[in-house]
């Protein structure tokens, strides 16, 4: 692909989603999958995604047979992401053989034999979220994608972590680690549109530090420039260091964690 004039986030994320999938820990995966507890469809499974996105996580998991019956509750703060979520989840699912169901705003109804899941989607701020539903309503399971470290943890996540139940789980994936290396050492190109997100990096990459007092503005200007015209020969590879955390809320003394002590 040529080098693009101008960027889009719904493009930017739905292009990162096949990379996603390779970066995910799926022995971290695993371990999440064997710790949900049993659900039924008068117990389903209680779901909070803080980040949510264009609903990438949801396909995962649907596309995995981790959901049978489930409640999914899916906020961002960006109305136009869940917007593009529920239009590409309701594509997503029909083509997969579900009934879709979208009469109610901010509401999708998703099922076929053995499956019945609800995903609620809400544009709304964390810290909003937080205050209007705490000691309102409990999960079983939070998932925040690239999420930690785009907050401030110790403000916010003990307010997050309140809003799930004792004996509930926490997941955390593709948690940025602080490193970031290019390497030009790649011939294979880039699967799906890959290449797109690889330009879309160096371009932020390239907002964030043009001006930079401590930076030579043309050595980075033809930094940024190499880059670009590697990821066009299919030739740049890049790695960032990331952390899939998964955790469980203690639950008090002498109570049940799903049927275990």
């Amino acid at each position: 692909m040529s080098i693009p004039i101008t960027y889009s986030l719904l493009r930017y994320l739905a292009a990162k989603k096949s990379v996603d999938d390779r970066a995910l820990n799926w022995q971290v995966w695993q371990r999440l999958v064997a710790a949900l507890p049993r659900v039924t469809p008068l117990q389903p499974l209680r779901i909070l995604e803080v980040g949510a996105g264009i609903g990438s996580m949801v396909e995962r998991l649907v596309a995995g047979d981790v959901l049978t019956h489930a409640t999914y509750t899916a906020i961002d703060r960006a109305p136009a992401l869940l917007a593009e979520a529920h239009r590409r989840l309701c594509q997503w699912a029909r083509e997969r053989g579900f009934e879709v169901d979208e009469k109610r705003q901010g509401q999708l109804h998703v099922w076929r034999a053995g499956q019945h899941i609800t995903i609620e989607t809400e544009a709304i701020e964390v810290g909003h979220f937080m205050a209007r539903e705490n000691g309102r309503r409990v999960w079983d399971l939070l998932i925040g994608q690239a999420f930690l470290d785009l907050i401030d943890m110790p403000t916010t996540l003990p307010g997050l972590c309140s809003l799930v139940r004792p004996g509930g789980l926490l997941y955390f994936p593709t948690t940025f680690d602080g490193n970031t290396a290019f390497q030009p050492e790649c011939d294979n190109g880039y699967p799906a549109d890959e290449a797109y997100f690889l330009h879309d990096i160096i371009h932020t990459i390239d907002l964030v530090l043009t001006g930079h007092p401590y930076l030579d503005a043309e050595r980075l200007g033809a930094w940024v420039a190499q880059r670009h015209v590697q990821i066009e020969q299919g030739a740049l590879v890049y790695i960032a260091h990331q952390l899939d955390v998964l955790g469980r809320m203690t639950a008090p003394m002498g109570e049940e964690q799903d049927g275990k002590p």
